[in-house]
């Protein structure tokens, strides 16, 4: 098992998944409110997050994201702790 990760890196990683999502949202051409519908959350939640400003991020919410945007969490994980083991057990 790895070291404890502290805040601020727990914060920087979050604010990159984020970024990630974002731009995944942008790269479909969708809209904040187009994006909530599809998410079933509301337009404020979508900008909060966007923004930094909801600083604890459901992990079922961040899944549904990234499915709804074409994005595998795989991917994610790279952004959280680095490239992924080959041949890990999941």
């Amino acid at each position: 098992m790895g070291r404890l990760k502290t805040p601020q890196e727990v914060d920087t990683r979050a604010r990159a998944v984020v970024r990630l999502l974002k731009a995944r949202r942008e790269d479909l051409k969708w809209s904040q409110p187009m994006l909530a519908a599809r998410l079933g959350i509301s337009v404020e939640t979508i900008r909060a997050i966007e923004q930094g400003k909801h600083p604890n991020l459901a992990f079922f919410t961040v899944a549904r994201w990234a499915r709804v945007v074409g994005t595998s969490l795989e991917e994610l994980e790279v952004l959280t702790v680095g490239e992924p083991k080959s041949g890990r057990q999941e």
